[in-house]
């Protein structure tokens, strides 16, 4: 994980259910095609590289690839800006994968040799750059969230409360 944004890898059988979510997702995989689609009732769309749109209903399949890879980044942030520009008016880019074939292989790598938290979020945010075009990283706009995850991630050992969050950077709950 990294400020506005993090990666989890992994593999699967199952196809996950029409859902949407605050943050845009990356998705790729080691090998073949994923499989993405608005509604349930909508045509597959089949890419070996996605980019969907924050707040953007789909459902997902990567039981065809090995090794998938999902990125969810801070649509406030200036590469999330650019990755909506990249989704269009339907929600969804697809992205040639050579455009990061050379980070993605290194987070792949990094993956497969355990090689720790802070080396993978460094690969990942090599292959968010490559596909934004080198667009340089900016924190979530309101600095308040960014101080909420730190309260939570400092105390993961404890019960919270959304009330006890947003009284400890001075936010509504429903902010």
């Amino acid at each position: 994980m990294w400020d506005g944004g993090c990666v989890f890898v992994g593999s699967t059988n199952a196809v996950v259910p029409v859902h949407a979510h605050h943050a845009i997702q990356v998705c790729f995989g080691r090998d073949g095609d994923l499989r993405l689609r608005p509604s349930d009732d909508a045509p597959w769309l089949s890419a070996p590289l996605f980019v969907v749109a924050s707040h953007q209903p789909h459902a997902f399949d990567a039981t065809d690839v090995s090794l998938g890879f999902v990125m969810f980044v801070e649509p406030e942030t200036r590469e999330g800006r650019v990755l909506t520009e990249l989704c269009g008016a339907n929600g969804f880019g697809v992205i040639d994968p050579a455009t990061i074939k050379e980070a993605s292989e290194e987070l792949f790598h990094c993956f497969l040799t355990r090689a720790g938290d802070a080396a993978a979020a460094d690969s990942a945010r090599r292959v968010l750059g490559q596909v934004t075009h080198g667009v340089e990283p900016l924190v979530v706009s309101d600095e308040r969230i960014l101080k909420a995850i730190a309260f939570i991630n400092a105390n993961l050992g404890q019960q919270l409360t959304l009330d006890q969050v947003a009284a400890e950077v001075f936010l509504s709950p429903g902010r």
